[in-house]
C-alpha cells in the first residue's frame, strides 16, 4: 500500500521505512514534510494551498497528539464546498483512518506534536 504509515508517536512518524521528525501531508504521490502553518496551531485555508489543487475526495487532519491544532468550522464549510470531505481527529485516530484507505485519492495532513 502506498505510503502507509508504518509508525506514530509523539513528534516522529514513519512511512514507507522513512522516519520523518516535523508535520507533513502525505498525498497519494508524495509526502511534504516540514508543514509549516502561518499560525501554528490555527489551520487555515493558506496552509493548504497544495492540498486544495490537487482536489481530494478526502482531506483527514490530524490535529496533534492532543488535539492542540484548532481547525475552524468555516474552513471546513469551504473544503466541502469544494468537494473535499473533511474528517478531523487527534493524529493517532488519523493515522488509522488514512491507513484504512491509504491509496484511494484521499491526503493526510498531520500534526505530529500537540
Amino acid at each position: 500500500m502506498k505510503n502507509k504509515i508504518d509508525f506514530y508517536s509523539f513528534g516522529k512518524i514513519s512511512i514507507a521505512k522513512k522516519e520523518y521528525n516535523s508535520d507533513l501531508i502525505i498525498f497519494p504521490d508524495k509526502i511534504l514534510d516540514n508543514w509549516w502553518r502561518e499560525k501554528g496551531h490555527l489551520l487555515q485555508e493558506n496552509d493548504l494551498k497544495e492540498v486544495i489543487e490537487f482536489e481530494p475526495d478526502k482531506l483527514i487532519i490530524g490535529t496533534g497528539k492532543n488535539g492542540r491544532m484548532k481547525v475552524p468550522s468555516s474552513l471546513i464549510n469551504k473544503l466541502n464546498k469544494q468537494n473535499i470531505t473533511t474528517e478531523l481527529y487527534k493524529t493517532d485516530k488519523a493515522v488509522k483512518k488514512y491507513n484504512k484507505r491509504a491509496g484511494d485519492n484521499i491526503v493526510c495532513a498531520l500534526h505530529l506534536t500537540c
